[in-house]
C-alpha cells in the first residue's frame, strides 16, 4: 500500500486550485491533463523562481486529484451519496441502516492496549491521534512554516449596538524569501471595545478578514458583509453586536493560528481567553484549530457535518465518499482518498477502517471549552450534517473532558443509545457543552447562550449596567466594604461622601496631603468617607443595597460617581445615556436607604454632636445646624428641593412632622479626569457645569458646587 505522508505539499509549496465539482458517479482514472496557464490574478511571478528550483505546477482541482489517485495507486472511487432525497443515490436517513460500524476506537486506549487512567498517560494518547489524523485524515503542517509579519493597515472608530468600538485592519505578510516567485498576504480585521478596564477576551470568526464596522459587503460576500456581521434568524442581534455589548472582542481571517500570533502582542486583548468559531465548512476549520492549537481557549463549532464533528463511520448524510471526490478532497489529506477507493492496487478501503473518529478530534479540544452547535432541518440545517451522528461523537469525547478535570454534558457514555435532548433545551453545564437551536444553519441563535456560558468558565465577568449593582470580588473591595459597614454602624454621621478613588483619597491617611485638605475643609462637620478605589456606579450601587447608608441618615450626601464608567477613551450617546441611567439610580439608593428624620426626632438627637446654640434677637437660644459652605442653614432656611427627592412638595413634607430638609440632600459632582479629553454627560434633568475639565452633572441647584471644588487639592485633580 503506498502512503503519502504530506499531502497536497507541492515542491514550489503552492498549488492553484480550480473548477470544484463534485463526483456523482464511480470515479475511474484518468490520463493527466497538460498543466494550464496561471490564473489571472494568482500571486505568482515566474520571474522570481530562484535559480535551480521549478516553477509550480498550475493545476486544476480535477488534476491534483488524479494525481493523488495515482500515487495512491487508487483506480476508481466510489461516488458520494446524492443530498436530493429523490435521486436513485440519495443518501440514507434511515436510523436503522445509519452505524454499518458500530464500534468507535477508544479514545482512552494507547495502540499498544494499555488504558490511560491519568493526564500523563493522556498526553502519550494525544500524540497518537494526532499522527493518525495528520497521517489518514488532515495532512500535516509542514515543519518550517514562513513566518507571518503583521501590519496594522487601518484603524477607525465605531459604534457597534451602540458602543463604542476600536477596529483595526492588518495585514500579515508572509514570509517569501525562500520562495520569491509567490507572494501572498493575509488580511485580518479586530474590534474591540472602547470602553473596557482592561484587555478582553476575543473571539476569532473564520471569514474573509476584510471588513470593519460601517465598510460595505462586496456583492455576493456571504454572511452579511462578513461572519456575525448579518442578524441570525430569530431576531437576535448580530454575533458581533452580541459579543461588543458583553464585554468581547472579535476578530475575523482565514488563517487563525498565525491571527492569534498578532493577538498575543495586542494590549487590548487577552490572549489567554481568544476562542475560535465557524459555521459548515468553517465549523471544520474552527474544530481542527481548535484542537491542534492549545492556546486557543475556547471555540463554537456551528453544524459542521462531515469531516468535522460527525462520526465518519455513520451512514447517514454527507459520508466520507462524499469528501474523496474532486469536490472536497482538498481539505483532507491525500491518504484519506484511501477509504473512499473502490479499485485500488490495496484493495479497497471504508471508513470503518479509518483509524480516528470525529470523537477523538473533539477530544483534543479537552479539557478547554468546546460548544457543538447545531440547527434544524426544517429551518435549512439539512439532516445531510447528521447531527445525531455530531451527538455521539459529543458524547463519545466525554471520558477525556473528565480525565482532565472537565466537566462533560452530564449524560452517559454510551454513544450507541443516548440521544439528542430536545431542540432548545442545551447541555451547558461543563466545558464540554451541546445545544441544537430552532434555527437553520447557523450559529446566531446560539451566541446569546454562548457567550455568558463561556463567561463563567473564563471568569469573565460581562459588562453591568451602571444601573444594575454588582459587586467588587477582590479580596481587598470586601474587606473595604466590611470596613465601610462599620463605620457606618457608628452613626454620627452628617455629610455623606460616596464615591472612588478620588474621594478615598480626600480622607485617607495614606495621603496625608489630601487628609490635611479634608481636614481643613470638613472637620467638625461630622463627615465620612465612603469612597473605594476603581469603584463604578454599579459597584457604589451595590454597596449602598447592600448596608453602607442603612440607618446612617446624614443630612448631606454628595455623590462623586462615573469616572470608571467613563474610562479611557470618549463614548457615545449610548455610553453617555448608561452613565445618566446609574446617577439616577445612585439617587434612587439613596432615597430607599437614608429616611427621612421627623423634626421631633431631629431635635431629640440635639442635630449631632457639633450642634451650635446663638442666642435670637429675643434672647432665646435655639439649635443651629452649621452652614456648610455654600449651602443655607437646614433647620431654619430650607434649602431648594433637589429634583431627586421623592416626597412631593412642602406641603406634603410638613404633613408628616418633617421639613424639606429633612431628608439627605443630595449632588453629583461626576469627575472625568481624562487626558485631552471632557467626557460629554447629559444628566437628568440637563443641569451641567463645567470647570477645568471637571463635568458636575447637578441634580437640581448647584448649591453645593463650592464646597465640591474644594474638596480637590492641587496635584494630580483638577482644582
Amino acid at each position: 500500500m503506498t502512503t503519502i505522508p504530506r499531502a497536497r505539499l507541492l515542491t514550489a509549496g503552492w498549488l492553484i486550485a480550480g473548477g470544484l465539482a463534485a463526483s456523482s458517479g464511480r470515479v475511474p482514472a484518468q490520463p493527466p491533463a497538460s498543466p494550464q496557464a496561471p490564473p489571472t490574478g494568482v500571486p505568482f511571478d515566474a520571474s522570481k523562481v530562484p535559480a535551480g528550483l521549478a516553477a509550480p505546477k498550475m493545476w486544476t482541482a480535477q488534476q491534483d486529484h488524479q494525481d493523488m489517485m495515482d500515487q495512491l495507486g487508487i483506480k476508481a472511487l466510489r461516488p458520494g451519496p446524492s443530498g436530493t432525497e429523490t435521486a436513485p443515490n440519495h443518501a440514507n436517513y434511515d436510523e436503522s441502516l445509519a452505524n454499518p460500524y458500530p464500534n468507535l476506537p477508544d479514545v482512552l486506549a494507547l495502540k499498544n492496549g494499555k488504558k490511560v487512567t491519568s493526564a500523563a498517560t493522556w498526553t502519550e494518547r494525544r500524540r497518537e491521534i494526532v499522527e493518525d489524523f495528520d497521517r489518514e485524515v488532515l495532512g500535516r503542517v509542514p515543519k518550517s512554516v514562513p513566518k507571518v509579519t503583521w501590519t496594522v493597515t487601518r484603524t477607525i472608530d465605531a459604534t457597534v449596538a451602540g458602543h463604542a468600538a476600536a477596529g483595526k485592519a492588518l495585514t500579515g505578510h508572509v514570509d517569501n524569501s525562500a520562495y520569491p516567485a509567490i507572494d501572498v498576504d493575509i488580511q485580518m480585521t479586530l474590534v474591540t471595545p472602547k470602553d473596557a478596564r482592561g484587555p478582553v477576551p476575543v473571539m476569532m470568526m473564520f471569514g474573509g478578514g476584510r471588513l470593519l464596522p460601517g465598510d460595505p459587503a462586496p456583492a455576493g460576500f456571504g454572511r452579511g458583509g462578513g461572519p456575525g456581521f448579518g442578524p441570525p434568524a430569530g431576531g437576535d442581534p448580530p454575533a458581533t453586536e452580541q459579543l461588543i455589548a458583553g464585554g468581547w472582542g472579535y476578530a475575523s481571517i482565514r488563517g487563525a493560528a498565525h491571527g492569534l500570533d498578532y493577538l498575543e502582542t495586542d494590549r487590548t486583548v487577552d490572549a489567554k481567553k481568544v476562542g475560535i468559531e465557524g459555521v459548515s465548512r468553517y465549523g471544520k476549520a474552527a474544530l481542527v484549530t481548535m484542537a491542534y492549537d492549545t492556546r486557543f481557549a475556547v471555540v463554537l463549532i456551528g453544524s459542521s457535518g462531515e469531516g468535522g464533528a460527525k462520526l465518519h463511520r455513520r451512514n447517514w448524510g454527507e459520508a466520507v465518499e462524499n469528501l474523496t471526490g474532486s469536490g472536497e478532497y482538498h481539505w483532507m489529506a491525500g491518504n484519506f482518498l484511501k477509504y473512499g477507493a473502490a479499485d485500488a492496487t490495496f484493495g479497497s478501503r471504508n471508513a470503518g477502517e479509518i483509524p480516528v473518529d470525529a470523537h477523538e478530534l473533539i477530544a483534543l479540544c479537552a479539557p478547554r471549552l468546546t460548544f457543538v452547535s447545531y440547527g434544524v432541518p426544517e429551518k435549512g440545517d439539512a439532516k445531510w450534517l447528521d447531527q445525531q451522528g455530531s451527538f455521539m461523537a459529543t458524547i463519545a469525547a466525554q471520558p477525556v473532558f473528565r480525565l482532565l478535570g472537565a466537566r462533560d454534558l452530564g449524560r452517559s457514555d454510551d454513544y450507541k443509545t443516548e440521544k439528542m435532548p430536545a431542540v432548545n433545551a442545551g447541555l451547558l453545564d461543563g466545558q464540554l457543552a451541546w445545544r441544537q437551536h430552532d434555527g437553520g444553519h447557523t450559529d446566531g441563535p446560539n451566541w446569546k447562550y454562548f457567550i455568558p456560558w463561556a463567561d463563567i468558565f473564563l471568569a469573565h465577568p460581562p459588562p453591568s449596567p451602571a444601573d444594575r449593582p454588582a459587586p467588587r470580588t477582590d479580596q481587598s473591595s470586601i474587606t473595604a466594604h466590611n470596613q465601610l459597614l462599620d463605620k457606618a454602624k457608628h452613626g454620627g454621621i452628617d455629610v455623606y461622601f460616596l464615591g472612588d478613588s478620588i474621594t478615598r483619597r480626600w480622607g485617607a491617611t495614606d495621603y496625608p496631603a489630601y487628609l490635611a485638605n479634608w481636614k481643613e475643609n470638613f472637620f467638625g462637620w461630622n463627615a465620612a468617607d465612603f469612597g473605594w478605589g476603581a469603584d463604578r456606579i454599579e459597584n457604589m450601587l451595590w454597596r449602598l443595597d447592600n448596608g453602607e447608608l442603612d440607618e446612617v441618615n446624614p443630612k448631606v450626601v454628595v455623590i462623586l460617581a462615573g469616572t470608571n464608567n467613563v474610562g479611557t477613551r470618549p463614548g457615545g450617546d449610548a455610553k453617555i445615556a448608561e452613565i445618566t441611567r446609574g446617577i439616577a439610580a445612585l439617587g434612587a439608593a439613596r432615597r430607599r436607604h437614608a429616611r427621612p428624620i421627623p423634626r421631633r426626632e431631629r431635635q431629640a438627637r440635639g442635630q449631632g454632636r457639633e450642634t451650635v446654640r446663638r442666642d435670637d434677637e429675643r434672647g432665646r437660644s435655639a439649635p443651629v445646624t452649621p452652614r456648610l459652605p455654600g449651602v443655607g442653614r437646614c433647620a431654619e432656611a430650607p434649602l431648594h428641593r433637589d429634583s431627586w427627592s421623592a416626597g412631593g412638595d412642602r406641603s406634603r413634607a410638613a404633613a408628616d412632622g418633617r421639613s424639606e430638609c429633612a431628608r439627605p440632600r443630595i449632588h453629583f459632582a461626576f469627575v472625568a479626569v481624562v487626558s485631552g479629553y471632557v467626557a460629554r454627560v447629559r444628566s437628568a434633568r440637563g443641569a451641567i457645569g463645567t470647570t477645568r475639565g471637571v463635568i458636575l452633572v447637578v441634580a437640581g441647584e448647584l448649591v453645593f458646587h463650592q464646597a465640591a471644588l474644594r474638596c480637590f487639592p492641587r496635584g494630580p485633580y483638577p482644582t
